[in-house]
């Protein structure tokens, strides 16, 4: 590109002079600045020691009046104290109590004193468990709420009558707000009117002085655009000289370039074979490598299908557990009560059927042989008299062992009378407790259906004594400790 055209002397002249100018204005702005900064800050430390001067003259002021206060009050308190030790001493120069009566006296205060903290803490005490049965009851809290509607409804229609109120007042001071708007919007009107007259005859005289600087404008933009255009000529001359040169230094370095290209191409040609060899090479090697990894590939991801499948196998052997578990807790065992019931009853009925069996086998064995001995005898008797004394012998041996087996089967049934004796009364027993358990139960439930009757009496009475009444006052909580 062409270097830029030299500015004329007048022109150079010109640019000082508006950058001297524009420095001259820069310079007395900031010193007009800097002016108005140091007065405000001079008149901001003045104003801040004026107001710490009246400060300190008022804390003198004050601690002057609090000192005086002060030895006032000291005044009056040793006139007081010296007012009430004269009193002490003279008290304690004319009693004539003995000191068994002035322990009588302390101890007959301090028992009123004690009295009355206990009575204050008593009241205290009834009175935050009132508050808190009141805050608790259900009853009181919908009786409040009642009056406090009641109350909310007088308060509304209050409000309402006074809402009508202010806004008839409110509707006067409109209508008395809108005259007087309105004569301050024509007043208002005039001055925009005279104002707007005023500024069309400045708007004409400006626009006749920005009409000859308009035309003045035009004059030097056309100047400077025939200057511009001589300039770009002289530009596109000088670029097209050095485009020229340009292209014919590119034209031989692309020739250069073409015989550098053809020396690498044959250099390339001679060079070939051992390329293609070291290619086959690393070619063989790549294909071993991705085999090897297609392999490690292919057997992480078996192992991640066994382990998956083995973890899904165990996850439903867990679900079927559950479900089996779940079904197991889920089955109702009164059928399985009422079964092992019933099995016990059958059990001890085949036990008793059993021993009856028994009993009644022992009979009639023990007919049987009764009665097969006595044909014994009776034949023995009939065949030869001479074995009748050892049969009698053995007849009065064998009566015995019946006795002593009769008797021990009267001990046994005996014993099961007496067992099934103390059975009953046992089951009379129960019954005799379960009837007298009833008994209290149907007496506790007179009692506490008695006792009810009575809390909701004094219920009632509590709540009509201190429930129903609107509360508006929320005092902040406190608690008063007694040592």
């Amino acid at each position: 590109m062409a270097s830029r055209r030299p500015m004329r002397p007048v022109d150079q002249m010109a640019a000082r002079r508006r950058v001297a100018d524009e420095r001259e204005a820069d310079i007395a702005r900031l010193e007009f600045n800097t002016n108005a900064v140091l007065r405000a800050s001079w008149e901001n430390k003045t104003d801040e020691k004026l107001l710490a001067k009246r400060k300190q003259a008022r804390i003198g002021q004050l601690r002057a009046a609090q000192q005086d206060s002060l030895v006032e009050r000291r005044r009056q308190l040793a006139a007081l104290l010296n007012g009430e030790m004269a009193q002490w001493q003279e008290a304690i120069s004319a009693s004539t109590e003995s000191a068994v009566d002035r322990k009588n006296a302390l101890r007959e205060r301090a028992m009123k004193l004690r009295d009355a903290r206990e009575a204050e803490r008593r009241e205290f005490v009834d009175k935050c468990y009132s508050q808190q049965w009141r805050d608790s009851c259900d009853d009181a809290r919908t009786l409040d709420s009642k009056a406090l509607l009641t109350l909310v409804s007088t308060t509304r229609q209050d409000q309402l009558v006074g809402k009508a109120d202010r806004e008839v007042v409110a509707q006067v001071q409109e209508r008395k707000y809108l005259g007087e708007w309105r004569e301050h919007l024509n007043e208002v009107e005039r001055r925009e009117n005279a104002k707007d007259e005023a500024r069309r005859k400045m708007d004409s005289e400006v626009k006749d002085i920005l009409d000859v600087q308009v035309e003045e404008h035009l004059k030097r933009k056309a100047q400077l655009r025939s200057r511009q255009d001589a300039e770009a000529k002289e530009e596109l001359e000088l670029w097209q000289s050095r485009k020229d040169t340009e292209e014919a230094e590119v034209l031989e370095k692309l020739k250069s370039a073409y015989s550098r290209g053809r020396e690498v191409k044959q250099f390339n040609a001679a060079r070939e074979h051992l390329t293609k060899d070291r290619e086959e090479k690393e070619k063989g090697e790549d294909l071993m490598l991705l085999q090897y990894a297609l392999d490690k590939e292919k057997a992480d991801e078996e192992f991640e299908l066994r382990k998956k499948q083995e973890e899904k196998d165990a996850t439903k052997q867990y679900q079927e557990y559950l479900r089996a578990q779940m079904v197991k807790e889920a089955e109702d065992t009164a059928f399985e009560d009422e079964l092992r019931q019933k099995a016990e009853e059958e059990i001890w009925e085949k036990k008793e059927e059993e021993q009856r069996k028994q009993r009644d086998a022992r009979s009639y064995l023990q007919a049987e042989v009764d009665r097969g001995r006595q044909q014994q005898i009776k034949a023995k008797f009939q065949t030869s008299n001479l074995d009748l004394e050892e049969d009698l012998v053995v007849m009065s041996r064998f009566r015995e062992q019946q006795k002593e087996l009769d008797r021990i089967e009267a001990e046994k049934e005996e014993a099961r009378r007496q067992a099934r004796l103390d059975n009953m009364m046992g089951i009379r027993g129960q019954a005799a407790l379960k009837e007298k358990a009833r008994m209290r139960e149907e007496q506790e439930k007179f009692l506490s259906n008695k006792l009810m009757l009575k809390t909701e009496q004094a219920h009632m009475e509590k709540l009509a004594t201190q429930a129903g009444k609107a509360r508006t006052f929320y005092p902040i909580k406190q608690t008063q400790w007694y040592t």
